[in-house]
């Protein structure tokens, strides 16, 4: 959920994080804020709302990988239908499918 306190704010940020093998997040940081600590919040939120990720392949060397991502988070309300992500679930498996076969 997105904090009601960020609404009407707009900002980019940037968390890194490691897994372990089974998809486990072992750790996260924000490594560029929004400016705005309801935002910095959510983004890192966003992340651990995600686990378990997938596993990492077997070709995988390390056994904990370390994934940054950067993101634009948008509290902005706007006056539209609810999307296919409306749902939380769908929205869960489809942020853990991207990183499959990485």
């Amino acid at each position: 959920m997105f904090p009601s306190e960020a609404m009407g704010q707009i900002g980019n940020a940037g968390v890194t994080f490691v897994i372990d093998r089974s998809g486990k997040l072992i750790s996260h940081a924000l490594v560029e804020s929004t400016g705005s600590p309801p935002l910095d919040a959510a983004a890192l939120k966003m992340v651990e709302r995600s686990e378990p990720f997938p596993k990492p392949p077997p070709e995988a060397k390390d056994d904990l990988q370390r994934i940054t991502i950067f993101m634009t988070l948008d509290g902005v309300q706007r006056l539209v239908e609810p999307g296919p992500w409306a749902d939380e679930a769908k929205l869960k498996a489809k942020i853990n499918s991207v990183c499959r076969g990485c």
